[in-house]
């Protein structure tokens, strides 16, 4: 290990610059190393001074290049064996070169799609949906993470089924035949949690103080953040290992809207025992 300085906390910015800036100079001097990508046409040799970064999208790899970009078949974790120490991960799906890490910023995640699907399903509510905000909070605090969780499972269990039976990436042509596939399987599977969420959550909103939906926020708040954290950690080539956290959210959420008729039916019974 070519060790070139050491930092200690509490680190300053000028710091981490000069000694990126150190590697970077010890970078040039290195000899030239090229890394070969097996494609259809044959194999192409890359030198590794002009990759930017690798990123993978499950067993797939794409080599961002100053000039280009290249895909192949291939898990992170083996390229990253292959790769001189020049190439540094900053996540479970990239593998970046020092030589082109302009700033060090403090640590930042986005869910790009899921966060916007959140961004949808709240005005949803809002809008069209009667009932106090709390309510409608915490309504979206229960379907989201299941509607998360099914899309999440039905394609990657398409793409893992492929990639084990074909043994090859997809084409562009096959993973928009994939995306349309799922969006029918899904449709269905959103139909049945909307009926579970019409036929046991109005049962509530009349019979439900704010408190009590308060204790259900607070209980699909797992399912929530869960769901987020799951989709974001798990996304990368051993992404079936997400599965059974995705069938847990779906069960908490659905057992959440049922728990919403249990607890309605029990305050109920006490209303109609003080009446007698």
């Amino acid at each position: 290990m070519r060790a070139l300085n050491y930092i200690l906390k509490p680190y300053e910015t000028e710091k981490i610059a000069a000694v990126l800036h150190t590697a970077m100079e010890a970078l040039d001097i290195e000899a030239e190393k090229y890394y070969v990508i097996d494609q259809k046409d044959g194999s192409i040799r890359v030198p590794l001074s002009s990759v930017k970064y690798f990123a993978s999208d499950r067993r797939t790899v794409h080599a961002v290049t100053t000039d280009e970009e290249y895909t192949f078949y291939e898990k992170l974790g083996n390229l990253e064996s292959q790769l001189p120490d020049t190439f540094v991960r900053i996540h479970n799906r990239y593998l970046v070169h020092m030589k082109y890490i302009e700033a060090v910023r403090q640590n930042t995640a986005v869910v790009g799609g899921t966060v916007g699907s959140l961004l949808v399903l709240l005005p949803i509510l809002f809008l069209f949906h009667k009932g106090e905000w709390y309510m409608k909070v915490t309504t979206a605090f229960i379907v989201y993470p299941a509607m998360m969780a099914l899309a999440f499972l039905f394609q990657d269990i398409g793409q893992q089924i492929w990639e084990n039976v074909f043994h090859k990436p997809m084409s562009d042509e096959v993973q928009t035949a994939l995306f349309v596939f799922t969006r029918f399987l899904k449709a269905p599977a959103w139909y049945l949690i909307y009926r579970c969420v019409k036929v046991w959550v109005p049962r509530a909103v009349r019979m439900l103080t704010r408190r009590m939906w308060s204790v259900l926020a607070v209980i699909s708040l797992s399912s929530f953040t869960g769901i987020l954290i799951t989709i974001y950690q798990c996304s990368g080539e051993e992404s079936y290992l997400a599965w059974p956290s995705c069938i847990a959210v779906l069960v908490t959420s659905m057992g959440c809207c049922y728990l919403c008729t249990c607890m309605a039916k029990i305050v109920r019974s006490d209303m109609e025992r003080e009446t007698m």
